[in-house]
């Protein structure tokens, strides 16, 4: 990923962040387990304020209705037949 930003609600695998540059990643971890998980070459770990799951779950709907909104004013959406019905 470059440059973009995603939230994550469910666990990260192993080397997490491998090949991402100037992006930025919220990563819920109630576990604690992305410290030891996460690539500490291409990335840097910072707290950001302790979010209750219901509150992550808030930033992720929000984060995810920006992202749908974008894309469907990036490509319009045809609506109703694309191609003239077939005449009998």
């Amino acid at each position: 990923m470059t440059g973009g930003t995603v939230v994550v609600l469910g666990e990260v695998g192993r080397n997490f962040a491998a090949g991402m540059s100037n992006g930025v990643a919220y990563v819920f971890d109630p576990d604690e387990k992305l410290p030891i998980r996460y690539n500490p070459e291409m990335v840097k770990l910072e707290r950001v304020m302790g979010l209750s799951r219901g509150q992550w779950l808030s930033v992720a709907m929000v984060l995810a209705g920006g992202i749908v909104l974008w894309c469907v004013r990036r490509r319009p959406v045809p609506v109703g037949p694309t191609s003239p019905p077939a005449s009998e």
